[in-house]
């Protein structure tokens, strides 16, 4: 039975967030979300379906051989028979999620997880990058941290209100000067410009 995969859209770029800032890749975004959050930048309009081997032929096309499976929400899906297949021509697949089922994209290189409300706990994560602004909770994330050998990157929301802005990069410096075992991550392709 052939499985076809929701795609919103494809491109190459270089990766603006988190630990592998600056690494030129691929990224694929698949269609769809369980949440409705106020703050996305990603608002989804279209959608194509593609067999795993037609995503493939699609993906060879581009100069780079690192894979970013991004959404929406890449885990609505069961992607792990696809990185299989992408792994095979000797792709690294990097997945970013908001951890919704790991279970779904369990072989992928390497997941960073943005977490959406709870914090969870899953030793297949490689990273964490947490969505802040001054509201946020941080002595949770201080709790989250304990114990915890996966690196947490704290992003400032990025609104359309510039003042909004500024006192979420305030608010996110502040805790990262002030607590151990936090870095800081900013989306750096749109201060660039780049998609």
């Amino acid at each position: 039975m052939t499985n076809y995969l929701p795609v919103s859209n494809i491109f190459y770029s270089i990766q603006g967030e988190g630990p592998h800032v600056g690494l030129p890749s691929v990224f694929v975004r698949f269609f769809g979300c369980n949440l409705s959050c106020t703050f996305c930048d990603e608002k989804q309009r279209t959608k194509k379906l593609y067999d795993e081997a037609s995503l493939l032929s699609t993906l060879l096309q581009y100069p780079c051989r690192t894979l970013v499976c991004t959404g929406g929400e890449p885990t609505l899906h069961n992607l792990n028979p696809f990185i299989s297949l992408i792994k095979s021509a000797e792709f690294s697949v990097h997945l970013e999620t908001n951890g919704y089922n790991i279970d779904n994209a369990e072989e992928a290189d390497f997941i960073c997880c943005s977490p959406k409300g709870k914090l969870v706990l899953d030793t297949r994560i490689s990273a964490y990058k947490i969505v802040c602004d001054p509201y946020t909770d941080f002595k949770a994330i201080v709790s989250f941290r304990e114990g915890m050998d996966a690196d947490i990157y704290i992003q400032p929301i990025n609104s359309s209100c510039v003042a909004d802005n500024e006192k979420s990069i305030e608010a996110c410096v502040s805790f990262v000067k002030a607590h151990k075992g936090f870095r800081l991550s900013v989306q750096t392709h749109k201060l660039i410009r780049i998609p």
